[in-house]
């Protein structure tokens, strides 16, 4: 097991749940794919691909790998404009009236991002990455942003992740 410290992305699809449950399967996995897809074709250096984890994208990097705040904010941009690129694409290209296809357009992208500790370990051919890190940020998932803001698609960074990155200004600048 090897201890590292770093970032730790997930992009998780909002509305998963719902259109997954009130849809007809043999639409609904596809699209999920598709959607899924465009976003792990964004997951390369310096990030490394974790995971997925249903409705989720999970990746990580090292701080030593990472060259810059500005190049983490345009990888999330770049994952956000891939999903939401797909998804127009789907919406756009469909006129099957079932419920999945219907329903795409309820489907968004959340993003969090922390940095912090956390361990890497192989078992088999398995790679996993375990921590208390590791779990804040899968809480980060859990916030009432949406409810809050009204806000359905965002990115949410933690105040260590915005420290690390050196991206206090960058953000100020979107928030006015």
């Amino acid at each position: 097991m090897t201890t590292h410290i770093g970032y730790l992305l997930i992009a998780d699809i909002s509305g998963y749940t719902q259109f997954l449950t009130s849809s007809e399967q043999d639409h609904a996995n596809p699209i999920l794919q598709s959607l899924l897809s465009s976003m792990v074709e964004q997951v390369g250096e310096p990030l490394q691909f974790w995971k997925m984890d249903g409705d989720a994208v999970l990746a990580y990097s090292t701080q030593q790998d990472f060259p810059s705040g500005e190049t983490f904010l345009t990888i999330c941009e770049n994952l956000y404009n891939a999903f939401a690129t797909r998804r127009q694409n789907i919406i756009a290209n469909t006129t099957c009236p079932c419920q999945a296809c219907a329903n795409v357009n309820l489907l968004d992208l959340k993003i969090m991002a922390h940095h912090g500790t956390f361990d890497e370990m192989e078992v088999g051919p398995v790679k996993d990455i375990s921590g208390a890190d590791v779990i804040l940020v899968h809480r980060m998932a859990k916030t009432d942003v949406k409810i809050a803001t009204g806000v359905r698609s965002y990115a949410l960074f933690s105040d260590a992740a915005v420290q690390a990155m050196g991206i206090e200004t960058a953000l100020a600048a979107c928030r006015t």
